[in-house]
């Protein structure tokens, strides 16, 4: 009967303890002090004119707010990636000081549109008198699903708009410390598994055959070998010493084995440990090499990303702006006034990166570093390794060089950006063209469609990297594609004469809304660029 008693007594307090267990506050965000001068993941963003700079120092994350900008989000402190659950419970502090009197305003929620807010202290703004330190606590229940949130303070200046909740002042210097966040039962996610070290380092992309091979051995064995792929034994020899590594804190020996030059796959082993594979070989870079060409690909507008064509199938997407129409807007920040109102197609090209701009000085001189990669290759007889069916992709097939079939999209959408003979400053080029505000993160291109795109005024540096380019890719495209080498070679002469024409129109440094600004005030090297390229393939001197 006894125990029975204690069995049972025991396995009462084991369900208590794991109902403890599971019902325990577990901290969210864990960099709640800052302590050894790490700031991440919290971080400061500026919202132009706005700006501010930081220090981490005594366990406070100081922020001084230099121009707070014309909203109260003008400049934001915030912690990305905060998972927020339905129906979890949750703890929220925070330690603050100001310099100046102001409010500022604290929310957790949504980092993208429509912006939805999980807590956000019922609206209300924090009060934070000059030069004493203000906390505030409180819980909230998680009302959506959301494993992407963030904790954002808006340290900008609202006063006299719509949205007030801020009014921090030029000069206010904001410290921060003691940020809790907690969920009540939060389990983390498991940390990803990372592969088990070796104790021999070598390359693993490889070496090539006459290079120098060196290893690293973690221990003390004094020889080693070198085996193939089956486990044969191709070379062996004794390790060097060479003691501590003040980097890693470990003791080391090398492995020298770079008088073997025979190509193949090998491993090697020592002191009953043995490394990665790796291989010899003059292409152990051929794999990276289109791994890199794929990117051009993979950022293609207009046009689907198929799992045929794909390393792997989570970049597979829908096309993105398949028809996109965009209006001439102002550079607001320039004081050179376009007066443009014309809407074009420039459907194509590539993004410039993660947001879904395209941008001509971007473009131009990435088009033109392919297109200069293959006509490299091709006078030193080593064009085999953009010959078509080399790249696979959806053009592979066509009897065209696979890497020239990757810069045409991106040479079709520059001429898009052509101002059209009817138009004021006809001739010259669009300098980008993006969505009027800044892209959502996590974002596909196929649902974009309903932000406003905006194509914003010709600037020289746009039109003379166009004319190098379209003038490059004629001499390419001559023999494959005449007309549309004529078309290439006639729009970059066209390019080049609106150039000299119009030879100091820049794009402001500061026109940040809705996408990277790329200004460009010395166009110097551009004009040589250009003229060198209409050179070559003219023949023409003026």
């Amino acid at each position: 009967m006894l125990k029975r008693l204690t069995l049972v007594t025991v396995l009462i307090f084991a369900l208590l303890a794991t109902q403890v267990v599971s019902f325990a506050w577990t901290d969210i965000v864990t960099n709640q002090n800052f302590e050894g001068g790490v700031g991440l993941p919290w971080h400061v963003v500026e919202d132009y004119p706005a700006k501010a700079e930081f220090e981490i120092a005594n366990n406070e994350y100081v922020i001084e707010v230099i121009d707070p900008g014309e909203a109260q989000w003008g400049i934001q402190f915030r912690h990305r990636q905060i998972p927020i659950q339905s129906g979890m419970q949750y703890k929220v502090s925070f330690t603050v000081q100001a310099s100046k009197s102001c409010r500022i305003y604290t929310k957790i929620g949504e980092m993208d549109e429509p912006y939805t807010e999980y807590w956000n202290n019922q609206w209300q703004s924090h009060e934070l008198q000059a030069n004493q330190w203000y906390t505030h606590e409180a819980e909230f229940t998680g009302n959506a699903n959301n494993p992407i949130a963030e904790w954002a303070f808006h340290l900008g200046d609202g006063e006299g708009t719509q949205y007030d909740k801020a009014t921090v002042k030029a000069g206010t210097i904001v410290r921060f410390t003691k940020m809790i966040l907690q969920g009540k039962g939060y389990q983390p996610p498991p940390p990803t598994p990372t592969p088990p070290r070796k104790q021999i380092r070598v390359n693993q992309v490889g070496y090539y055959p006459n290079s120098a091979k060196v290893a690293t051995l973690i221990g003390s064995a004094s020889t080693w070998e070198l085996k193939d792929s089956s486990g044969r034994t191709v070379k062996s020899g004794s390790t060097k010493s060479f003691g501590l590594d003040k980097d890693s804190g470990d003791t080391v020996q090398l492995i020298d084995f770079s008088d073997f030059t025979t190509e193949g796959t090998y491993y090697l082993e020592a002191g009953g440990e043995s490394s990665y594979e790796f291989k010899i070989g003059k292409d152990i870079y051929s794999d990276l090499m289109y791994d890199a060409l794929k990117y051009f690909y993979y950022n293609r507008s207009a046009q689907p990303i198929e799992a045929a064509y794909s390393h792997d199938p989570s970049f597979v997407r829908a096309a993105g702006h398949t028809r996109d129409v965009a209006k001439c807007v102002e550079f607001k920040e320039s004081r050179d006034t376009y007066g443009g109102t014309h809407s074009l197609d420039v459907t194509g090209g590539w993004y410039d990166a993660g947001d879904y701009g395209r941008y001509v000085v971007n473009g131009g001189i990435a088009a033109w570093t392919l297109m200069n990669q293959y006509e490299r290759a091709v006078s030193h007889g080593r064009d085999k390794y953009y010959v078509d069916n080399t790249m696979n992709i959806p053009e592979s097939g066509n009897r065209v060089p696979d890497l020239l079939d990757e810069v045409r999209p991106e040479l079709e959408f520059m001429l898009k950006m052509q101002v059209p003979s009817n138009y004021k400053r006809a001739g010259m080029v669009h300098h980008k063209v993006h969505d009027d505000r800044w892209t959502a993160l996590g974002l596909a291109p196929g649902d974009d469609a309903d932000r406003e795109r905006v194509l914003k005024p010709p600037t020289t540096a746009a039109t003379l990297n166009m004319a190098a380019s379209a003038a490059m890719g004629s001499r390419l495209f001559e023999e494959i594609d005449p007309s549309f080498a004529n078309e290439l070679i006639s729009a970059a002469e066209v390019a080049w004469a609106a150039a000299v024409a119009n030879p100091s129109i820049y794009a402001p440094f500061t026109a940040t809304m809705g996408g990277g600004p790329y200004g460009d005030d010395y166009v110097e090297d551009e004009f040589y660029w250009a003229a060198a390229e209409l050179y070559i393939t003219t023949g023409k001197s003026t």
